[in-house]
């Protein structure tokens, strides 16, 4: 019995044992699997896994008519360590006016897209395009399990609303304009007509009465006038393409012409009316004297005699009716009775020469009174108004200027900047990690009178000029590790990172179409990093250098790579892309014997680091990046613990400021310099 209950014990005491250990190895395995992740981690952000945005929008560019609206889904993707909790801030601009339209903050630790959901506006007149940016900046904090730099991460959508007349208005313009030319001209045209009035009114205002002409043409002045001043407002509304407005307008115009039209017309008829009677009083009075003198050659009778004499005075005394403010009918009146009675008279001494009577006339001097025959005849408007279309308005930041069209395009200031990224350190992580490496440097720009448009990816269906229109020029970032597939079914954006560079300058060729296209420029800037320098010097070197304007490389190893650095280089990378960079591959060989670009191109050197036991930037020799015919430029570095390299970091503008001062500097110059 003894012996039983001791063998239990035993056997108890050994399960107790393999327990403890048990629990021991389980805490051990524990220890190491948690201390195994923050190793994997700490690995994970230093080969580049840390916070990443994706941002994109269902439709980037909307063409709408006047009171039309579209809603734009912007959709937000967010990745990160899975331990890490992301807090991210959006904003969403009307860039064109400087307005803020919403803003706002969150934090998440899923994977879960964020999706915004904004209405947009076209505007009630014009044509133009407005501008309007979404932005949005996202970090998370260290923590035990949350290994991660802290950086914030930013992404920029830019987005355009480009608006026009609906086929109504359209119409509207143009039968609005021909209506406004015509009012115009027929304004003119009896401006003119009541100089010519004016002209008479001096001239014949002794013989002619114009009080009652006078107060017809003062009252239609003043319809002139108020007309210029209806029909000033009226062109300002077609200038400033608000047709519903106009409409109303010109109603009230076309009533204000009917009555003007009305009122000159009848000026008209009492003019011609006056002058018609002042033109028979003047054929009377030269008749009236013309008969007076072939009297004064004729022999008559005594009692003709005294009846030629009183006309004769008569005749003399007509001057001062003449003269005096008598009515035009008046005057006719009295002339033609003298004109009746000469005729008389000469009847009279036919008759007393028949008779033969000798009482000779007097040859006392006739008055010499006549009269100039006034002419008056409507002429005909000369004027040609010119209504040259209206400019499409395009504002940024509140500065309104006229849209640009082709003239814009050869505009070196306006230039687009390409950013490309290097090579991707590790293979495994998402291409769209580069998008955040000129982050920093395209912000900084924007705040110098660049533009900063975001990303930008080859396409087969590039909107020609809609990034062109603002008079601004802008910064856009782009990789050639990402191509479109074209099918029946649309574009397709496909991600390569495993192809040799001379591909990945066939990629650039189509990213720089794509560019010139949609911001209608002649030639774009490259700013490179790394390999991208490679890239871009492999498109030119294939392509030419027509659409580039100057090329900026940083921390390019331009003689290709060596030592560790190439060892290293294929463990994460691409082995494609490291085979080719290889300082002895026949593709560095075609690439340094195939001559020198003729464009300006500036060549930015880290130093400071032990790199294989010469001066560099810890990744790249000097003696590699260096280029005997490039605008070399050093920049001091130092290199820290492990991949805290400064070729890592040269982009890192709170690190190494003289980065972006470097390229200020140059953009500042180079539109003068070449």
């Amino acid at each position: 019995m003894l012996n039983m209950k001791k063998r239990d014990k035993n056997k108890r005491n050994k399960t107790r044992k393999r327990v403890i250990i048990i629990i021991i190895l389980g805490i051990i395995a524990l220890i190491l699997a948690l201390f195994g992740a923050k190793i994997y981690l700490i690995i994970n952000l230093l080969i580049g896994n840390d916070v990443l945005v994706r941002v994109n929008a269902d439709k980037e560019n909307l063409f709408l008519y006047h009171n039309q609206s579209e809603v734009i889904k912007i959709k937000t993707d967010i990745l990160a360590n899975p331990f890490c909790t992301v807090y991210c801030n959006y904003s969403f601009r009307d860039i064109s006016y400087n307005n803020l339209l919403e803003s706002n903050n969150f934090s998440l630790k899923s994977i879960n897209p964020v999706l915004k959901e904004f209405e947009l506006n076209s505007p009630l007149k014009g044509t133009g395009q407005i501008l309007y940016g979404f932005e949005i900046e996202c970090n998370s904090k260290k923590t035990y399990f949350c290994d991660t730099s802290e950086e914030i991460k930013s992404r920029t959508l830019l987005l355009t609303l480009n608006y026009n007349l609906t086929e109504d208005e359209s119409k509207l313009k143009q039968d609005s304009k021909q209506e406004l030319i015509q009012i115009l001209t027929q304004l003119d045209y009896i401006s003119i007509n009541l100089n010519i009035f004016d002209f008479l009114n001096s001239d014949l205002s002794n013989y002619i009465d114009f009080s009652i002409l006078n107060n017809q043409s003062l009252n239609i002045k003043s319809l002139i006038y108020s007309i210029n001043s209806t029909a000033k407002q009226s062109e300002l509304l077609w200038k400033d393409q608000n047709y519903q407005e106009l409409s109303v307008q010109l109603e009230v115009l076309k009533q204000q012409i009917e009555e003007i039209n009305y009122k000159f017309n009848n000026l008209n008829k009492t003019l011609y009316d006056n002058l018609t009677s002042y033109n028979i009083l003047a054929d009377k009075i030269e008749m009236t004297r013309f008969n007076l003198r072939n009297l004064q050659n004729l022999t008559v009778s005594n009692t003709t005699l005294i009846e030629i004499n009183k006309t004769l005075n008569d005749f003399k005394n007509f001057n001062l009716i003449l003269n005096q403010n008598y009515t035009i009918n008046h005057k006719l009146n009295s002339i033609t009775n003298l004109e009746n009675k000469t005729f008389q008279l000469l009847e009279l001494a036919q008759k007393d020469k028949d008779l033969n009577l000798s009482e000779a006339v007097s040859t006392e001097q006739i008055n010499n009174l006549s009269l100039i025959k006034g002419n008056f005849k409507n002429q005909n408007s000369s004027f040609e108004p010119v209504f040259n279309d209206p400019e499409s308005e395009c504002c940024l930041f509140g500065k309104c200027e006229k849209c640009c069209d082709d003239s814009c395009s050869k505009d070196e200031s306006k230039f687009p900047i390409l950013f490309i990224p290097g090579h991707s350190f590790n293979k495994e992580i998402f291409s769209d990690y580069i998008f955040h490496s000129f982050n920093d440097i395209q912000n900084a720009l924007e705040k110098d009178g660049y533009l900063n448009a975001g990303s930008i990816f080859t396409s087969y269906n590039s909107e020609k000029g809609v990034w062109g229109k603002v008079n601004y020029p802008l910064t856009v970032g782009s990789s050639y590790y990402f191509d479109i597939l074209k099918n029946t079914q649309g574009e397709t954006l496909l991600e390569s990172k495993a192809d040799n560079i001379d591909t990945y300058a066939l990629r650039l060729n189509d990213i720089i179409k794509t560019l010139k296209e949609k911001t209608n420029k002649d030639k774009v800037i490259i700013v490179t990093y790394s390999m991208g320098g490679l890239v871009a010097r492999r498109y030119i070197q294939i392509f030419g250098d027509s659409s580039v304007s100057n090329l900026i490389m940083i921390a390019s190893p331009n003689k290709g790579i060596s030592g560790s650095t190439l060892s290293y280089c294929p463990i994460f990378g691409s082995k494609i892309e490291c085979d080719d960079m290889n300082q002895d591959s026949l593709f560095m060989n075609k690439l340094n014997n195939g001559g020198i670009p003729k464009i300006p191109i500036y060549n930015l050197i880290g130093i400071g680091c032990n790199t294989d036991g010469e001066a560099g930037d810890g990744v790249i020799k000097n003696s590699s990046a260096y280029l005997d015919w490039a605008n070399n430029y050093y920049i001091n570095s130092s290199c820290g613990e492990l991949f805290q390299y400064s070729h890592v970091e040269i982009l890192n503008i709170n690190k190494y400021p003289e980065v972006l001062n470097i390229i200020k500097s140059i953009e500042n110059s180079s539109i003068t310099d070449f």
